[in-house]
Formats: structure tokens, C-alpha cells, sequence
């Protein structure tokens, strides 16, 4: 393995950015999400925080690595509390196997330490899960994604199979026709608050809401109450409910799905009574599990409990 100390952490900026961005297209040459949605995904000033990793160089030239998290406010027990989500972690294939994510790592940990971060997640690949073991993280509840498909009728099936562009413009059309912004109720009334059950989440606030509405989802607004989504291809990623009665209105977002030609509806989350609720009543399947880890920092409880959605995570 090369000396890690050929290259040199420094923290990410505005200005250093785009070497970023070539880490992660070199990296990931099939991901095709575009640079202002990055941009927005890194601009969390909501929090307090921005720019929360480092890259690593071996020359001003050659921007090898990068690791980092984005900085969220979580509830618990009547507080706040600054966590972050590792994401987006990269290395160039010609820095790869040197030694880049514990020198990276390492210095991300110290600067959370420094700046206040109390508890760290991450929902890492295959090929990064060892590397966060390795590194002190613990395993906490999984991530489950579920799946109930739709029935669609056979003329939109297909005029989707003849006019694909077309038929995913009015897609995110009867979305945006359906858009409502984020209002200060919708926390209380959060289905993902209920199923928490005291534990720390992310509180739906207009802010945190906001911050996500940039990234390629939407609040729409049923008679029922509303429902934050996202579309992808032809499935609907529900993110939250908001409302009275969370039972009613899914019910109505499975209609609106099939109505819109959308196969599926997939949701997210590391809560198994709410997991339980979607296969009990509604016929949802788990499709997948996607491991947690989990990192106290200094500042935090040595271990927390955190209830999550797709939408608190990288649901694109």
C-alpha cells in the first residue's frame, strides 16, 4: 500500500467543490445527478453547518479521495441534536487501496468532535461497509425498503410504452399541479413521528423540508392531509405522510399512484412496526435491506436510537 502521507486532507469549500464533483463522476461514471442538484444537496446552511468533509490531493492538480457528511438537526428527549449522515463518499479508481478513506476518516471525526456533531450515520455500500466497521462503527437498525405495486390501466401502460418522454412530463406535471410548501403542522402530524416512539428523528420542520424540496421531491396535497414524494421512472418513493388520519390517506395516495400510471410505491425505513403497518394493511413486501451504522462523537450519548425514512436519506 503507497504512503498515505503523499496526499493532503483538505477541508471541502465553494471553491474546491468541482474537484468533488471529478472524484465522484470518475468514481461512479453510470450516476447521471446533475451538479446543481449536488450543489443543493450540499447547501445546508439550515443547519449552521456547510461543507462538512475533505478531500484528499496528492498534487493541486489531483484530487483524489473525498469523505464527508451532511450536518442534520435531530429531536430527542425535547432537544436538538447536530448529527450528520456520511454520504457521497468517493475515491478516484487511480487512488484506490491507499489507505485515503482512514486518513479522511479520521480527520471528518476530529472536525465533529471540534465543531459540535453529537451522533453520526451512514448507510455505506458493499464495499465501504467494511471500512466504517473497521473505523469503530456499530450496526443499528436496518433500513427496509418496501414495495406495494399499483394497478395501472392498460391505455396508460400503454402510452407510456409509446410515449415515454411525454408520459413522465405529465407525471411530474399532475406533481407539480399538486405541490403544496412545507408548513410548521406537518411535524406533529408526521407519520414517521408516531412510529418513532420517543426516539430521535428528524423533525419535519419548514426548514429541514425546504432544505429537501430542492433535492428532487414534493409535497402534495390530498383531501386527506399531504404526502412528501419522489418520482423515479415509474415508481413513487414516499418519503412522510402528514395528516389525521395516516390509514385514509394512504389509501388515497395508492389511488392517486395507480391513476398517474405509477407502478409501484416504494418507502423506506428502520422503524418495524411502521414496516409491519404498510405489509398488515396495505399488502407492502420488504424488497431490500440497507445496513445503518452508527458513530457517537465526543459531544453525544455513547448510543442513540434513530428512527429514519427514505426521505432522511439519499432516496434518489
Amino acid at each position: 500500500m503507497q504512503e498515505v502521507t503523499e496526499y493532503t486532507a483538505v477541508l471541502l469549500n465553494q471553491d474546491n467543490f468541482p474537484d468533488f464533483l471529478r472524484i465522484f463522476r470518475a468514481s461512479f461514471p453510470g450516476n447521471n445527478i446533475s451538479d446543481r442538484t449536488f450543489r443543493a444537496k450540499f447547501e445546508t446552511s439550515y443547519t449552521g453547518k456547510v461543507y462538512c468533509g475533505f478531500l484528499a490531493y496528492k498534487a493541486p492538480d489531483q484530487p483524489a479521495a473525498y469523505f464527508g457528511l451532511f450536518p442534520m438537526l435531530a429531536e430527542y428527549q425535547g432537544r436538538k441534536l447536530l448529527i450528520g449522515q456520511s454520504g457521497d463518499v468517493a475515491a478516484h479508481p487511480s487512488h484506490r487501496q491507499k489507505g485515503l478513506f482512514r486518513l479522511l476518516h479520521n480527520r471528518c471525526l476530529s472536525y465533529c468532535d471540534e465543531s459540535g456533531f453529537e451522533f453520526l450515520f451512514a448507510f455505506p455500500n458493499a464495499s465501504s461497509l467494511p471500512g466504517f466497521m473497521k473505523s469503530g462503527w456499530s450496526l443499528g437498525e436496518p433500513m427496509e425498503t418496501m414495495v406495494r405495486m399499483n394497478q395501472v390501466s392498460i391505455l396508460k401502460r400503454f402510452m407510456r410504452k409509446i410515449f415515454p418522454g411525454k408520459f413522465a412530463a405529465r407525471q411530474a406535471a399532475v406533481l407539480r399541479q399538486h405541490s403544496i410548501q412545507p408548513d410548521a403542522s406537518m411535524h406533529s402530524d408526521s407519520l414517521c413521528r408516531k412510529y418513532a416512539d420517543g426516539a430521535a428523528m428528524i423533525p419535519r420542520s419548514v426548514e429541514y423540508l425546504g432544505y429537501k424540496l430542492r433535492i428532487e421531491s414534493v409535497i402534495i396535497q390530498l383531501s386527506g392531509g399531504s404526502a412528501w414524494v419522489a418520482a423515479k421512472g415509474n415508481q413513487l418513493i414516499l418519503c412522510d405522510l402528514f395528516g389525521e388520519n395516516h390509514e385514509k390517506l394512504m389509501q388515497q395516495l395508492l389511488r392517486f399512484a395507480g391513476k398517474n400510471g405509477f407502478d409501484a410505491i416504494l418507502f423506506s425505513s428502520n422503524m418495524p412496526a411502521l414496516n409491519g403497518w404498510l405489509t398488515a394493511r396495505f399488502g407492502f413486501s420488504a424488497r431490500k435491506s440497507i445496513p445503518m451504522t452508527l458513530k457517537a462523537t465526543r459531544n453525544g450519548p455513547e448510543s442513540l436510537r434513530l428512527c429514519l425514512s427514505g426521505g432522511d436519506y439519499d432516496i434518489l
